[in-house]
């Protein structure tokens, strides 16, 4: 058996499906549990897809409209000229729809600051005065201010993607910094000042002080100065405390008047400079100065004329000084001249001789002067001079007669030591023997070469 009040609330159902339901707004009285009469008012209920008003206005005040046009279907309020949507006074958990963000907001419309909280504890709040955003602290006093005690490696501010940039954009010119405070202190600072340069600064309130600073426009950098006018401009004294050992170099730092450093060549390039590279690389002057003795020999009966290479020396010469005596003719001799007494011949001959030769270019300079007498007597003396020879012995007679000559002229200089051309000019007295005694007549040098 079907009940009643079961039929009752089908055909309802189904009147609130097809067609547009009305209830007459009207105040009636009502008893509650207690007996107590109260008076309420009994509004209208539309349920439709078109407005209840269409085409005649039927609604009164407060009557309500279910829209069943809309997905979910939206309640609206008459209020006695246009129809409300209930849903255009709070915002939705799951967002909003239709607003305008000009007249559309969440926050407050009076004197007082938003909160916002999770776990009924506040994360953010948003000051009325100022508009300033404080996260975990009430009191703002930066338009974005953070206040939070962390971990030591745990940042307060993460920006993470595939490029995270931050961008300053100061739109008047003045400061973009990054400033680091102890206990409400400015410490240091960062960023831009003003000018087109990046710096570092104690931050003491002249923001002049600047540790580090690199000028955009020339890149240079400074340290301890504003204005730096080279690409490393330290105002202040400079400390390295590990430098590397080279084995091979040429170059240093050094400093001019005013600071600047610069990289010189530590050995010149002139071909008379007697500084080299040692082994590790530092400042090596080796033997400049070379003291030696050599003997030209006699050539006999052979040619009177030839070259005779003198090395061994440490380094090239650029200039020699030489020495010779007439007679001297090997590096130990003990006794006289060996011929005897009074003899009026060669042997009989001495003399000292001196010359030099440098290094100005072909032809060389050099020079060499004599003088000498005779043993048998001195009636005369025997001198020769030459500006093309650095070594010249003009052995003479009792008269001063030629009785031959040994002389030698520089043929260049050697890496380790000096060429000679050496010649035996015959006598001019005597027998064709005597005049030939010359060729068997060594000489003995001492020279003295320079680097």
């Amino acid at each position: 058996m079907i009940h009643s009040s079961n039929i009752l609330k089908f055909i309802v159902t189904i009147l609130l499906l097809t067609f547009t339901i009305s209830t007459q707004s009207q105040e009636i009285n009502v008893v509650d549990k207690k007996g107590t009469i109260n008076t309420v008012n009994n509004n209208n209920v539309y349920t439709s897809a078109t407005d209840p008003n269409t085409p005649t206005p039927v609604a009164v005040e407060n009557d309500i409209w279910f829209d069943t046009s809309t997905t979910p279907n939206t309640i609206k309020v008459w209020d006695g000229t246009t129809w409300l949507s209930l849903a255009n006074n709070f915002w939705s958990l799951t967002g909003n729809a239709g607003t305008n963000s000009t007249t559309n907001f969440l926050g407050t419309s009076d004197t007082q600051d938003l909160a916002l909280r999770t776990n009924n504890i506040e994360a953010m709040r948003i000051n009325q005065t100022n508009q300033y955003v404080g996260l975990g602290i009430a009191g703002a006093t930066s338009p974005l201010h953070i206040s939070r005690d962390l971990a030591d490696g745990v940042g307060i501010i993460r920006v993470q993607g595939t490029e995270p940039d931050i961008n300053f954009n100061d739109t008047d010119g003045g400061f973009n910094t990054f400033t680091f405070e102890n206990a409400g202190v400015a410490k240091f600072a960062f960023g831009r000042r003003n000018t087109d340069a990046f710096y570092i600064t104690r931050n003491d309130g002249t923001w002049h002080d600047e540790t580090f600073n690199i000028l955009n426009n020339n890149g240079h950098v400074g340290l301890n100065t504003d204005a730096p006018t080279e690409r490393l401009d330290v105002n202040g004294k400079l400390r390295v405390r590990d430098i590397s050992t080279v084995t091979t170099n040429n170059n240093i730092l050094t400093a001019t008047a005013t600071g600047v450093v610069e990289k010189k060549e530590l050995i010149a390039a002139e071909t008379d400079n007697q500084i080299t590279t040692g082994a590790n690389g530092g400042v090596y002057l080796g033997p400049t100065v070379f003291v030696g003795s050599f003997i030209i020999n006699g050539p006999g009966g052979g040619s009177a004329t030839f070259t005779q290479d003198i090395t061994g020396l440490p380094f090239q010469p650029s200039q020699i000084t030489f020495t010779a005596h007439a007679n001297i003719e090997s590096a130990n001799i003990d006794n006289d001249n060996g011929v005897g007494n009074n003899n009026a011949w060669i042997n009989n001959s001495f003399g000292t001789m001196n010359g030099f030769v440098r290094d100005t270019g072909a032809p060389f300079t050099q020079q060499v002067i004599y003088v000498g007498g005779h043993g048998n007597s001195i009636n005369d003396i025997s001198r020769y001079a030459s500006n093309s020879n650095c070594i010249g012995i003009r052995y003479g007679s009792q008269n001063g007669d030629d009785l031959g000559k040994i002389t030698a002229s520089l043929n260049t200089f050697l890496s380790n030591g000096f060429r000679l051309n050496v010649a035996y000019s015959l006598g001019t007295i005597g027998s064709t023997a005597r005049r030939n005694d010359v060729l068997n007549e060594s000489l003995l040098v001492i020279y003295t070469a320079y680097k």
